[in-house]
């Protein structure tokens, strides 16, 4: 009997070491019941964990829309039991709300169109009585998490933050659950938000000259678009299309989860599980390759910018996807070339004052 504890005994050492020696670049990858894809990277050099939620949907597949970041500020404001005093009571409001903004998308005579805003103005207000705005993210806060954001490309759309290591259950419960029911609530406020940032977008000459220079390389594709959408969409938002683009796009064949840092891995599966294993099941949507048109040296695009004395000028070259062998190479070069040190051969030109700035876009 002693022989057989001490057998045992060594076993959870030998175990123990192994897990604190587990190589801190290695990415194990599993697959939840569900078909959600999950990446854990354990790193104890620090007590500290990165967690994030990765959708395959992004602008281009709701192109010019600005569905794809329409949701991901949707994704902030909870869901039927988080950031509500009532859900049963502010559902019909919830419900009226959808209808007068399917309504608006659908309606050009002005005055009508005033009418139905400020329909949208009242039920928002009785709807509002019932929300708890922030509390998702006050509750990521009261269980150690920081840094709590998201984007979207055009490809893809991230949610992410730290937390401490010993909160992990709650994160997961947190995180798994507005994956499950969110709720498009405090939608009015979010739009202004949005078409904000749309304004400042327009306002910005340098971002419009590379919209121009997008929707001139991409023609024809999804890509062409701006990842915020038109402005004719921003005035006109739709929230059964947001519903309909969350029932096809987040489901869990078409998520990733990322866990890096202060965790587990061998003993983390059972909490997934049991967490974002409840995501409705779901593959990802099958869509048509995107053949990017082919340009040549000779092609040159002129773009008028309303500065005065200031001339700028580009070249375009593809490139390399990130499933390429010759990715990593391509990305060192552009950091050769210019890096946020100012040590780039590139950078060289703006600190001996040949050129105001320059930056590479990848």
């Amino acid at each position: 009997m002693k022989r057989q504890i001490t057998l045992i005994t060594f076993c959870f050492i030998a175990s123990l070491l192994c897990a604190q020696h587990r190589n801190p670049l290695q990415v194990i990858e599993k697959q939840l019941s569900n078909g959600m894809q999950v990446w854990l990277n354990e790193d104890h050099t620090r007590p500290q964990v990165f967690g994030a939620v990765v959708v395959k949907a992004g602008s281009k597949d709701s192109p010019n829309t600005g569905i794809a970041h329409y949701f991901e500020h949707i994704m902030f404001k909870g869901t039927d039991k988080i950031g509500t005093v009532d859900y049963l009571s502010e559902k019909p409001w919830l419900d009226s709300i959808a209808t007068k903004y399917d309504e608006l998308a659908n309606t050009k005579d002005a005055i009508r169109r005033s009418q139905i805003q400020k329909d949208i103005n009242r039920l928002s207000r009785k709807a509002g009585e019932y929300a708890i705005p922030n509390e998702f993210e006050t509750l990521i806060q009261k269980f150690g998490g920081t840094g709590l954001n998201a984007y979207t490309s055009t490809d893809e759309t991230v949610y992410y933050n730290f937390f401490l290591p010993h909160y992990i259950d709650q994160w997961c419960e947190l995180n798994s659950e507005r994956l499950i029911s969110p709720v498009f609530r405090l939608f009015q406020g979010e739009l202004e938000a949005v078409y904000e940032e749309k304004n400042r977008a327009s306002d910005d000459v340098f971002r419009s000259a590379m919209d121009d220079i997008q929707r001139h390389i991409f023609a024809g594709t999804p890509y062409a678009y701006p990842i915020i959408g038109s402005t004719e969409s921003i005035k006109n938002p739709q929230l059964s299309a947001m519903s309909e683009f969350y029932q096809r796009y987040y489901v869990a064949g078409n998520m990733g989860l990322v866990l890096c840092g202060d965790i587990d891995a061998d003993a983390i599966m059972p909490l997934l599980e049991r967490t974002f294993g409840r995501i409705r099941p779901g593959k990802a949507p099958i869509s048509a390759p995107t053949h990017l048109p082919s340009f040549t040296n000779h092609d040159v695009f002129h773009v008028k910018i309303p500065v005065p004395v200031v001339k700028i000028a580009g070249y375009v070259l593809h490139a390399p996807t990130n499933r390429d062998p010759d990715y990593v190479p391509f990305t060192l070069a552009l950091a050769l070339l210019s890096n946020s040190e100012g040590t780039g051969l590139l950078d060289s030109l703006s600190n001996s004052h040949r050129v105001m700035m320059q930056q590479p876009v990848k």
